[in-house]
């Protein structure tokens, strides 16, 4: 149709049948959206994101944008979900893979540093100590020294999250 003022009227006519059909049909409409269940596994992405991707430079900000939700609704959902902070989590994550690091292989601990996401030596050193209550070469150290007496732990009991 070339008049214009058809075409839009013909336009206007298939959207008007468009929602009386959709009116017809709500009681059809079998889609039940649960915002918690959304959520929940949305976190669980990001963990699984986050567990692959631990060495690379993760942030709440970074994290917010690639899965299309806000800093602050992430910060609070990501907490109320796993129990941890989101950047506790991350840290976590890196000091598991460093003490697996420094347990199996021979990597110098600058180069686990790097490997793991840590931005500096003093960075991983305090973290690593905040969670394991002792420094990395202490820990490769001790477990070295005790690897047939003691079955040590991977990380402190101690809630410092």
């Amino acid at each position: 149709v070339e008049d214009p003022a058809i075409r839009n009227m013909m336009i206007n006519n298939k959207f008007t049948e468009f929602l009386f059909t959709l009116y017809q049909m709500r009681n059809e409409n079998l889609y039940e959206y649960n915002s918690e269940r959304s959520i929940k596994e949305k976190i669980y992405t990001i963990t699984n994101y986050i567990q692959t991707h631990y060495n690379e430079d993760l942030s709440l900000a970074y994290l917010a944008d690639k899965f299309f939700i806000s800093s602050f609704y992430l910060s609070h959902q990501f907490k109320s979900v796993t129990g941890f902070t989101l950047i506790n989590y991350i840290q976590m994550t890196r000091v598991r893979n460093a003490q697996q690091l420094l347990l199996y292989t021979d990597m110098k601990i600058a180069d686990i540093t790097a490997h793991c996401g840590f931005t500096s030596f003093s960075q991983f050193n305090r973290v690593f100590h905040r969670f394991c209550s002792m420094s990395p070469s202490d820990y490769k150290t001790f477990y070295n020294e005790n690897a047939m007496r003691v079955n040590v732990p991977m990380m402190s009991t101690k809630s410092n999250l």
